[in-house]
């Protein structure tokens, strides 16, 4: 007996449920996808974000630098800006990755941006967040919150697009494993390292998070509460990186990523940041 059919029946679940657990635990490319579409429209219409323009179009040209040297570059990536203080990034299933104004006016060059973009590319890559997303639907089934909404007419595909519009903007506050973490923080620094970025950006924001969370603790409540502490991130980074080929010309910095902090000088202050509901 699979898992979800034995976990529906233990739970008393009728056969409409059985199938859209199912259908959960085993998405395809296409619906996680579909998942993430449908999240990433609840997030723009309930987080504050930065309207299109220089900002936006840096922060889509560096995240897309790095989308090329991934594991699943042929998901259609997009990288949008967060306007909130908080020091935070998320990303959802199928390639929409979001990053908080606070971040970026925290990093004191390119590759420490790089650095965050290319662990969240890697959480899409090792599908952390479909799966992340897939716990909490499932849990939601079971309390039977998502059972009579999905279990009815459209078939698989109308079930992940209901799904992901009820997760929405939770999704910016998914807390994911230890190991998840790692995984991301590993393949995100050879994603940087093999676009050309000096993967040591990475190692250099996480201590400035560790300073950050003495001095200014609360840009990063979100951040905290879904991350590991910076100081095992810097030791696990640091030892992986020493086993990559020394590459000369490394990118560490560039004159648009300033040019992008004078921009970010310039706009009005934030909204106070969203709590999760």
């Amino acid at each position: 007996m699979g898992r979800s059919l034995a976990l529906c029946l233990v739970l008393g679940l009728g056969p409409a449920s059985v199938r859209l657990e199912a259908q959960i635990f085993s998405l395809s490319e296409q619906q996680e996808i579909e998942l993430g579409r449908e999240a990433s429209k609840k997030v723009e219409t309930e987080m504050p974000m930065l309207p299109a323009g220089d900002i936006t179009d840096y922060v889509s040209r560096l995240g897309q630098s790095l989308v090329r040297y991934s594991h699943r570059s042929n998901l259609k990536y997009s990288f949008k800006v967060v306007n909130s203080p908080e020091i935070n990034a998320f990303a959802l299933p199928g390639g929409s990755i979001y990053v908080n104004r606070g971040l970026l006016e925290a990093a004191d060059n390119e590759s420490e941006v790089a650095g965050v973009f290319g662990h969240e590319i890697s959480h899409v890559v090792a599908r952390h967040s479909a799966d992340q997303m897939k716990k909490v639907g499932i849990a939601n089934l079971i309390l039977g919150g998502l059972g009579a909404a999905l279990g009815g007419k459209g078939g698989a595909m109308a079930g992940i697009t209901k799904l992901g519009a009820e997760l929405g903007t939770n999704a910016a506050f998914m807390k994911f494993s230890r190991d998840d973490e790692r995984q991301a923080d590993e393949l995100g620094a050879r994603n940087v390292y093999d676009a050309g970025y000096n993967p040591e950006g990475m190692v250099t924001f996480f201590e400035k998070l560790e300073h950050l969370r003495q001095s200014e603790p609360r840009k990063l409540e979100t951040f905290f509460s879904t991350h590991p502490s910076p100081s095992e991130r810097v030791a696990n980074v640091s030892h992986e990186i020493r086993a990559f080929p020394r590459k000369e010309n490394l990118k560490t910095d560039s004159p648009d990523f300033h040019t992008l902090k004078s921009r970010l000088n310039k706009l009005p202050k934030p909204p106070a940041p969203r709590q999760p509901q």
